[in-house]
């Protein structure tokens, strides 16, 4: 799934993309997996972060939301 598709299903998740310095307006259309792989990032602890973020949906991503990325 794209960073745009999570920000549109769940608003609350671009206060998290931002803590890990993924800006929607340059990287909305790549994907999640791809992304963090690109930068460097642990996808693991990024998906984590989403998963508990307050607003995301009650309670963040769900593992099924998960495995899409």
């Amino acid at each position: 799934m794209t960073v745009n598709y999570v920000v549109r299903v769940h608003p609350g998740a671009q206060a998290i993309f931002l803590a890990f310095n993924i800006d929607r307006t340059v990287d909305g259309d790549c994907f999640l997996d791809e992304l963090c792989w690109w930068r460097g990032l642990d996808v693991a602890v990024v998906l984590e972060a989403l998963r508990q973020a307050p607003g995301v949906a009650g309670e963040g991503l769900t593992k099924r939301e998960m495995a899409n990325v």
